[in-house]
């Protein structure tokens, strides 16, 4: 992989481009067909867009396993709200699982 960007990079400066040149900019500017490189940019969004959708999801899924982990947590250590008005709302827990002695 390193000896691809080297690559990459004495390209880009034979060409009298920057490192961080878009990829757009270089089909532009590059002297040969740059029918490849059409090709390649369009991959390469197609990739970049099916990647973005896989992490949405992934986060998705890590916040739905979040959200669950906090119910069930809530559930097994009996946590709830007293209902009420004013400062006197506190919460308090009911028989917990962790609370009991051996």
């Amino acid at each position: 992989m390193a000896l691809l960007e080297e690559e990459r990079e004495k390209l880009l400066d034979t060409w009298g481009l920057a490192v961080n040149t878009p990829i757009s900019n270089v089909i532009e500017r590059i002297p040969e067909d740059n029918s490849r490189l059409i090709y390649i940019r369009d991959k390469m969004k197609e990739v970049m867009a099916e990647l973005s959708l896989r992490n949405k999801l992934n986060n998705d899924l890590i916040q739905d396993n979040l959200d669950w982990i906090d119910f069930n947590m809530n559930l097994i250590t009996n946590t709830h709200i007293d209902p009420g008005y004013g400062k006197e709302n506190k919460k308090s827990s009911g028989n917990s699982i962790f609370d009991r002695k051996v």
